[in-house]
C-alpha cells in the first residue's frame, strides 16, 4: 500500500501502482467538505464506502464512475486509458488512450474526471452530478490542495510548477461554469464495485489503443 497524500509534492506520477497509494484516505478528510460554485451552488466529497452508488440518472441526480490506467506507468512506453462509465450501454461512456506525451496514471484519472462533466454539462442539464472515483489524488486536486496552489501561482513548496495543472485547472473551470451540484465519492478500487470495475475495464481497454499518443 501506498503512502497517505497530504500534499502534491507526495503525489509522485512515477509510483507504478498509484491505485494502492490512492486507497488511504487522509485522516482530516473523512468529513465532508463544501466549497461554492456556480453563484452558490455547493460541490462536496463523502467517504461513505458503506453506501455504493449505483450508476444512472435519476430526476435529480446522475452517477458515474470515473478511472484511468496506465501501463508501465512511470517508465518510458507507457500507455494511458481513461474510462467514464454511466451505465450499461449508455452513449456517454467513454473508453480511449490518454493524448499527449505524459502517459501517467494521474493524468488519466483527471482527464476522466474532467472528461465525465463536459458530457453531463453539455446536456445543459442541472442535475446533481455524483463522481465516483478511486483516486484521492484527483479527489484532493480539485477540492483541496488547489486552493493553495492558486495562492503560490501554481507552484508548489518545492518552487516548481505543479504536475498536471493543466487537466486541474480544466476540472475547476468545469466545476464553475457547472451549474448544479458536483458531488465527489470515493470509492475503493478493486472491491468488487461494479460500477468502478466497469470504468477500470473501460481505461484498461483505452491503454490498449496504439496510434493516438
Amino acid at each position: 500500500m501506498g503512502e497517505d497524500y497530504s500534499d502534491e509534492d507526495k503525489a509522485n506520477d512515477d509510483i507504478e501502482d498509484s491505485k494502492n497509494a490512492d486507497a488511504n484516505v487522509n485522516a482530516d478528510l473523512e468529513e465532508d467538505i463544501h466549497y461554492k460554485v456556480c453563484q452558490g451552488i455547493d460541490t462536496s466529497i463523502e467517504y461513505d464506502e458503506k453506501d455504493y452508488m449505483d450508476t444512472g440518472e435519476t430526476k435529480d441526480k446522475i452517477v458515474v464512475y470515473t478511472d484511468g490506467a496506465s501501463v508501465n506507468n512511470g517508465k518510458r512506453g507507457a500507455r494511458a486509458g481513461v474510462g467514464v462509465y454511466f451505465g450499461t450501454g449508455d452513449p456517454r461512456n467513454i473508453s480511449e488512450s490518454l493524448a499527449g506525451p505524459r502517459q501517467t496514471n494521474q493524468r488519466a484519472e483527471l482527464m476522466a474526471v474532467l472528461q465525465a462533466i463536459e458530457a453531463v454539462a453539455s446536456s445543459g442539464t442541472t442535475k446533481t452530478l455524483v463522481i465516483c472515483t478511486d483516486s484521492m489524488y484527483t479527489i484532493n486536486c480539485v477540492n483541496v490542495w488547489h486552493h493553495k496552489w492558486a495562492s503560490c501561482g501554481w507552484v508548489n513548496s518545492q518552487g516548481q510548477q505543479v504536475n498536471n495543472q493543466d487537466l486541474i485547472r480544466a476540472i475547476l473551470d468545469r466545476m464553475e461554469e457547472y451549474c448544479g451540484s458536483i458531488q465527489f465519492v470515493h470509492v475503493r478500487g478493486h472491491s468488487g464495485i461494479h460500477g468502478n470495475e466497469q470504468a477500470d475495464q473501460l481505461a484498461v481497454r483505452g491503454a490498449s489503443i496504439t496510434g493516438m499518443h
